[in-house]
């Protein structure tokens, strides 16, 4: 079955609205077209979006967040660029050891997060 990619992106973003308006955050939606299809198992789809964006919204304190969806001949890539805090690439080891804390992470710039989903077209 296959279902319209923008009203699902539609619907997310009024899920997520009130904490985006908490945070003063604009969330923006790149390369989604009116009639842009896919074929997931639309529950699971929804619920990865979802934990992405969320989790894209919790650590972002100031700015915005940007969803692209770049359409390939066979499958669809997803991508959430945000303006995070971010940790330096010197700590990046440190912060999955089991009682480790990272101190100085207060930095700003833009913080990628990548997420490639195979969905029929």
């Amino acid at each position: 079955m296959k279902f319209k990619l923008l009203p699902i992106i539609k619907d997310l973003n009024k899920i997520l609205n009130s904490k985006l308006k908490k945070k003063k955050l604009n969330l923006y939606s790149i390369g989604i077209e009116k009639n842009s299809y896919i074929y997931p198992e639309i529950l699971k789809f929804k619920e990865i979006l979802y934990k992405l964006l969320e989790n894209a919204i919790k650590f972002t304190n100031k700015g915005y967040i940007t969803f692209r969806g770049i359409e390939k001949r066979d499958h669809w890539k997803f991508q959430v660029v945000d303006t995070s805090l971010c940790i330096d690439i010197e700590n990046y080891v440190a912060v999955f050891r089991e009682f480790e804390r990272v101190e100085h992470y207060q930095k700003y710039h833009f913080h990628t997060k990548l997420i490639k989903l195979r969905c029929k077209k």
